[in-house]
């Protein structure tokens, strides 16, 4: 009889969970959207989101979208990443970054030679902005001057089974960083090529303890945890 009554309750809940159903609303070009295709999301200190887009990036403040393309200063509108923090929304861009903060908008462009590297991740640096890229590295904006990290890596050997590697600036997988990640003192940076790791953005280490080299996303978040 408890057999029975335990298999009526596990039952009487398993209906239950399935028949939960979840309202989504769908927001396309129609609604506002600058283009279809979503390359990022956030969200700033006052709740609005802001939406990027291959098109041009979009403010939405739960009832209408505010949109942003080249022509109203940002660098491009292309957009690969975001980051909001402190009034100021940043955009990683095809070519370089923008900040938006108020109704003032600045850009920085790596270079025509490099018009087509995205920017991968952007972290605050203090005062600065610390620019990751898919193929070209670092980059750091300080005192509104954009300049390139030049890597000085430890001679590490990164062994998984028969496959090693060596960790130098030679190999190009060091510069296709997927994320940044702060803890405490130490810079984290998950490339294609395993994760390094850096205390002062001049000497960066490997970490050869991973089983899987190629690192796709350390956190979900740019907590930094000290």
């Amino acid at each position: 009889m408890l057999f029975r009554s335990l298999v009526l309750i596990i039952l009487s809940f398993w209906g239950s969970f399935y028949a939960q159903r979840f309202a989504f609303v769908n927001y396309n070009t129609v609604q506002g959207l600058p283009q279809s295709q979503v390359t990022a999301i956030t969200q700033d200190e006052k709740g609005a989101l802001w939406v990027g887009t291959l098109g041009g990036l979009a403010q939405f403040n739960g009832k209408e979208f505010i949109t942003y393309t080249n022509e109203d200063g940002l660098l491009n509108n292309r957009i690969s990443c975001l980051f909001a923090d402190k009034g100021k929304v940043w955009v990683g861009h095809e070519g370089g970054i923008s900040c938006i903060y108020g109704k003032k908008k600045q850009k920085w462009s790596f270079g025509k030679a490099l018009r087509s590297v995205s920017v991968s991740d952007l972290l605050p640096c203090g005062r600065d902005m610390l620019i990751a890229t898919n193929g070209e590295g670092l980059f750091l904006l300080r005192d509104g001057k954009l300049s390139r990290i030049k890597y000085n890596v430890s001679p590490v050997i990164v062994a998984n089974g028969s496959d090693a590697m060596s960790m130098t600036t030679e190999n190009e997988d060091l510069l296709k960083i997927r994320d940044i990640h702060k803890v405490g003192n130490k810079w984290y940076l998950g490339t294609r090529a395993g994760v390094l790791v850096t205390e002062d953005l001049v000497h960066f280490s490997a970490l050869n303890t991973l089983e899987d080299r190629k690192s796709t996303r350390l956190n979900s978040s740019h907590t930094v945890i000290s």
